[in-house]
């Protein structure tokens, strides 16, 4: 390890000079307001978060079993995917 690189317990981080691959590859998100209906009838509104170069079905055939949705009441839900029988934008 180069010496000068040194990690705290507390804290790590990227030597001067260095950019963190962590921050370079992010792609924002934005908030879409979509409509939810699951396997079970359960019908769920509230905003789902997409990367800003994608689609709502894109987000739901990408990795990962669950996503994050808030719902009306500001209450945040995990959704498993695999029980999402339909999802698409709500305008109202």
């Amino acid at each position: 390890m180069p010496s000068d690189f040194r990690a705290s317990p507390r804290t790590a981080r990227a030597p001067e000079g260095r950019t963190n691959l962590a921050r370079s590859l992010h792609i924002p998100k934005i908030k879409e307001f979509a409509e939810i209906v699951l396997r079970d009838g359960t019908t769920l509104k509230g905003h789902v978060f997409i990367d800003v170069t994608s689609r709502m079905q894109d987000m739901l055939n990408a990795g990962g079993a669950f996503f994050p949705m808030v719902d009306e009441h500001d209450e945040v839900h995990l959704i498993n995917k695999a029980a999402v029988m339909r999802m698409r934008p709500y305008d109202g």
